[in-house]
């Protein structure tokens, strides 16, 4: 049995449905394109400012100004400020997961991990005025954590654990609970000292003994993960004054 052709006009139809469809997914797709580079560029603008003059001097003002975009359309993707802050502490715990494990694809073993980990991370966040102000809302600072930087973790590390390279104390869980907090004072000590070479490695060596590794390996891990950081591009940390004079 033969398939009735559409007529002329049904074709038309169905062919202008189309083309109106696919308009209006352009207009969508261009909106939420536009939607997102909007939020993106008051981002930046606000990351700029809170280097410049800190957290709490910057107004929404300032960063719709430095943005160049309507004061109203900051509350198109933001309720306050403190959600920018929030929204740039998560971006540099990302880049923190991210850059780990790149530096982790040359790393010989795995208990090198919290040693890297230790270095990019209080490098990483301590450049980082939305984290220093989050240091003064601690629960704030560890839910952005627990988002951005644990499901990093628990990749990494659930291999290890489970084959017994990586023994932290009181089980898996307890020790990605207790990690941020960990950080949270080291990087409150690093305030008051501004050595971060020092801090770092003293985080890395808590780390170490928390995950149960052998205090014998560590000075040789401590040290290697230095070399691996370094090759990756990041900026060396230099030492404080304060701690050389400490020292002699």
């Amino acid at each position: 049995m033969k398939r009735r052709k559409p007529a002329s006009s049904e074709r038309d139809e169905g062919s202008l449905g189309g083309r109106a469809n696919a308009g209006t997914e352009a207009v969508v797709n261009r909106n939420d394109r536009r939607r997102r580079r909007t939020r993106t560029m008051i981002l930046e603008a606000a990351d700029r400012m809170f280097h410049r003059m800190g957290v709490d001097n910057a107004s929404v003002s300032h960063i719709t100004e430095e943005a160049d975009v309507a004061y109203g359309s900051f509350y198109n993707h933001f309720k306050s400020l403190d959600d920018v802050v929030s929204a740039l502490a998560e971006a540099s715990l990302q880049r923190v997961a991210e850059r780990t494990g790149m530096i982790l694809e040359k790393a010989e073993r795995v208990e090198l991990l919290p040693c890297v980990g230790a270095r990019v991370i209080m490098r990483t966040l301590w450049q980082d005025p939305a984290i220093r102000w989050l240091l003064g809302r601690p629960y704030v600072l560890v839910a952005e954590f627990k988002k951005a930087a644990v499901p990093f973790m628990v990749s990494a590390e659930q291999g290890a654990v489970k084959s017994g390279r990586l023994k932290p104390a009181g089980g898996h869980k307890a020790w990605l609970t207790m990690y941020p907090w960990m950080l949270i004072a080291e990087l409150n000590a690093l305030v008051e000292t501004g050595d971060l070479l020092a801090h770092e490695e003293r985080f890395a060596r808590v780390s170490l003994r928390f995950l149960g590794i052998d205090d014998a390996l560590a000075p040789d891990l401590i040290k290697r993960s230095r070399t691996l950081v370094m090759e990756s591009g990041m900026l060396e940390p230099e030492r404080s004054h304060s701690a050389t004079r400490r020292k002699s």
